[in-house]
């Protein structure tokens, strides 16, 4: 990067470290409980789940968010994937700055993953485009009550870094404790001040266990930064996570079908 990128980028990185420190930010606790599976169809294809089962800490374990995805993977060679899907996602009103209802977003979304090793660091990126279909309600004036009132479109980039180490096994293979390191970077392409591009970013750690490729359990904790839609608002969400990956092999299944 030449010197007028680092410039650019530099005044980009103090605007919104500055404009962020005048927003109202609040310190909550969640808990999320995760499933994903890769499966696979054949040599190249892969069928890809998700689900995420997220609640809040400090209301009774109300619900935050809950997600479903699902999408198709294709391995392109042994270090990189091409993925598409869609998620559904329900954001409920939790915390100190709650939502005024409950709203649905459908999401469309194409990814390349690169997955990169040295020695016994193992690195995964991830470069996702994301096409969000919000739910808009508004207040019905004779009922009183939020009715639908249309589709917000958006687009955002997300770019993720995934880390994991092995401690007992020199590389990543069956009964392997592991450490799992992570950030995941969200920003918005909509057109607006430079303070709102960012719209979350995650970063994590864990401790694994693979008992197999494919079959692992892992738990830690996350801090989520989310700046609000207006811009004024944020949460930084302490989160404990718990994660399980099981991928079936539907190959020889699909292989026998005449």
């Amino acid at each position: 990067m030449n010197k007028k990128g680092i410039t650019v980028l530099s005044i980009l990185i103090m605007n919104t470290i500055g404009t962020f420190a005048q927003k109202q930010v609040v310190n909550q606790n969640h808990n999320w409980l995760m499933y994903v599976g890769n499966h696979k169809l054949n040599d190249k294809w892969e069928l890809h789940t998700l689900y995420h089962f997220r609640r809040s800490l400090d209301d009774n374990y109300a619900w935050q968010q809950s997600l479903l995805r699902a999408g198709v993977n294709y391995k392109m060679d042994k270090n990189i994937l091409l993925s598409v899907g869609a998620d559904w996602v329900v954001s409920f009103p939790y915390g100190q700055q709650p939502s005024k209802y409950t709203n649905n977003e459908l999401t469309g979304w194409q990814a390349v993953i690169v997955k990169q090793n040295i020695g016994r660091l193992n690195m995964m990126h991830r470069y996702r485009i994301e096409e969000r279909f919000i739910q808009k309600k508004t207040i019905d004036a004779i009922e009183g009550n939020y009715v639908n009132d249309g589709i917000k479109y958006a687009n955002r980039f997300r770019y993720w870094y995934n880390l994991n180490v092995p401690i007992n096994k020199p590389t990543m293979q069956e009964k392997t404790w592991y450490l799992n390191g992570w950030n995941e970077v969200f920003i918005d392409l909509e057109p607006g001040p430079v303070y709102n591009l960012l719209n979350q970013n995650r970063i994590g750690a864990n401790v694994g266990y693979q008992w197999r490729k494919g079959f692992n359990l892992q738990a830690g904790y996350m801090n989520q930064l989310l700046v609000k839609a207006d811009a004024h608002k944020a949460e930084i969400n302490h989160t404990i996570m718990l994660q399980l990956q099981y991928d079936l092999d539907f190959s020889k299944i699909l292989s026998s079908i005449p």
